[in-house]
């Protein structure tokens, strides 16, 4: 996986694992709500699995959330990551 990929994996998973522990739901839980595996929603989370358009819609409702948050959630921790990525090469 190319790293501008990887990163948006690994800030997109970051995101679903928060907002899953928000919703106070486990991974089972939420993949049966949405209609996906659990093994999906644990891949999807470690940043091993970039999941399509509709499955994020799909994710999205089952968390009560507009999908916009899932998608503002992960460009904030991208831009974190960089924050403290150039933070650290200076230093």
């Amino acid at each position: 996986m190319r790293r501008d990929r990887a990163e948006v994996a690994i800030a997109f998973g970051n995101a679903l694992r928060a907002a899953r522990l928000d919703a106070g739901l486990s991974q089972e839980e939420l993949a049966h709500r949405a209609n996906v595996d659990r093994t999906f929603v644990s891949r999807a989370e470690r940043g091993e699995r970039q999941p399509a358009l509709a499955t994020v819609l799909l994710i999205a409702r089952a968390l009560g959330l507009q999908p916009g948050r899932l998608v503002n959630t992960t460009e904030t921790l991208i831009a974190e990551a960089r924050t403290t990525y150039r933070v650290r090469r200076k230093s």
